[in-house]
């Protein structure tokens, strides 16, 4: 048992969700709230969830075997006999129509019981920079939790909101979507007393349709902060600032411009990151950021922006953001054996984010040859071919010596790419194998490569190959 955790009582529990308790002592509470099968253990209660792929109700019986002592099912997906045989077997069981509402009704339950404060973050790019800047900076001064990894979704956010302790004082809360009303939802559930919103464009567009859908999506997060809250927008971003004039709370603006109320000058960008001079209305401060382009900037003074709300000093952000860690898969440089230098950015992609990165390869690579390798981008909805050939044409603009292009619509990105002047002798459409052969046979030392496509794409694996192949060629 964990002293400094929550302690979930069956009448708490039966409270929050609006179930019904089969059968099992009252007595016995919980500390923690699981749906993870394989990390549960005899302190938590574990809500069985339904999904696409597979249904965990059918661990049950693995877990009871565990010594767990509580689960929270959803009546429609056991059998009466199924519940009968757990009757015998010293467990706890409460019942609900949809185990995955009683997972949102449990953590905004949690949270309600909490006297800390969350920040909300959405956007279509920089959620997750900007999280783990901003829990770097107010790690400097406050206990904080925060969403691991992206886990921003209905499931995700609970689960984040599961994390909090008596003890912490912020919550750092990513917000994603796929469709309208999911913001609205998270941000009922977490109450957020502070929202961030990085930037609006295309990105799921498959839910949401058009790019005023983002907005109206996106803008889901202001509309549940409370008048004492504040809003922290991106002066950079029209469509972020056309929202101000409807938010409820004060207003606190960044950017790379000197119009907004926390900015950046001076930037310069080398291999080790990027310089900048921070700006607030009343000092400034040499900042020494980790992390490699402009976009990176724009998310360390969101952070900042948070930071300075609540009063920290810009000795205490310098340090949280001067301690970022870049995050896997996202402008990561690897350096591999032949002095060829990769910029792995293979998380995820969107059009915004793509040309961001090609921003990025131009700026670091500075005289040196660069290359593109281009997954395809996911969830664009109608325009997905049109998505995919303007991000060609852009990357043909870039400087790039060549661009290799992999998924089913890496013939747009080729088409885009002639059309912008590329030597048609320079686009090149295959399988990672064939893309990792053919680069290795004209990349030379002091070359760059940005790797960048949609997480479904794997576009790592491609960067991987090529480390290895680079490997045993240095071998022989």
């Amino acid at each position: 048992m964990n002293n400094n955790s929550f302690k979930w009582t069956i009448s708490d529990i039966v409270k929050a969700v609006n179930g019904n308790h089969l059968f099992g002592d009252t007595s016995q509470p919980f500390f923690n709230i699981s749906i993870d099968s394989r990390k549960v253990d005899s302190d938590s209660l574990f809500i069985a969830i339904p999904g696409d792929n597979f249904d965990s109700h059918k661990f049950i019986p693995d877990i009871i075997k565990k010594n767990v002592r509580g689960v929270l099912i959803q009546k429609d997906k056991v059998s009466q006999n199924q519940i009968n045989e757990w009757q015998n077997q010293d467990l706890i069981c409460i019942a609900v129509p949809d185990t995955i509402k009683a997972l949102g009704d449990l953590a905004h339950y949690q949270r309600m019981q909490w006297n800390g404060s969350v920040v909300g973050i959405t956007g279509t790019n920089g959620k997750t920079s900007v999280k783990e800047m901003l829990a770097a900076v107010l790690s400097t001064t406050y206990r904080i939790t925060k969403t691991q990894g992206n886990f921003n979704n209905h499931i995700g956010v609970p689960i984040t909101l599961f994390q909090i302790q008596p003890n912490h004082e912020w919550a750092i809360v990513e917000m994603g979507m796929n469709h309208l009303g999911e913001i609205a939802y998270l941000s009922k559930m977490s109450r957020p007393e502070m929202g961030i919103i990085t930037n609006i464009g295309p990105g799921h567009l498959e839910g949401v349709k058009t790019i005023e859908g983002v907005k109206q999506a996106k803008s889901e997060l202001l509309q549940h902060l409370p008048a004492s809250g504040v809003a922290i927008l991106n002066a950079d971003d029209p469509l972020v600032m056309s929202l101000k004039e409807n938010v409820a709370c004060p207003v606190i603006t960044y950017g790379l411009e000197s119009n907004a109320d926390i900015y950046a000058k001076n930037i310069s960008e080398n291999i080790t990151g990027c310089e900048f001079i921070l700006k607030t209305a009343n000092d400034s401060i040499k900042i020494n950021l980790p992390a490699y382009g402009r976009f990176m900037i724009s998310n360390a003074l969101a952070a900042t922006a948070a930071g300075c709300h609540l009063q920290l000093s810009l000795e205490s952000i310098k340090k949280g953001l001067e301690s970022f860690q870049p995050i896997h898969g996202r402008l990561a440089i690897r350096h591999l054996s032949n002095d060829v230098h990769i910029i792995d950015d293979t998380y995820n992609a969107n059009p915004a984010s793509m040309c961001a990165a090609l921003d990025s390869l131009k700026q670091l690579k500075k005289s040196n040859t660069g290359y593109f390798v281009c997954g395809d981008m996911y969830e664009l909805g109608k325009d997905t071919a049109k998505f995919h050939k303007e991000v060609g044409n852009y990357a043909a603009k870039s400087g790039i010596k060549a661009l290799f292009a992999n998924g089913k619509f890496a013939s747009q990105i080729i088409c885009g790419a002639k059309e912008a002047g590329l030597d048609p002798n320079a686009l090149h459409q295959g399988s990672f194998e064939d893309i990792a052969n053919i680069l290795l046979s004209i990349l030379k030392p002091g070359d760059w490569v940005l790797v960048k496509g949609s997480r479904a794409m794997k576009m790592e694996q491609l960067i991987e190959l090529i480390a290895a192949k680079t490997s045993v060629r240095k071998s022989i």
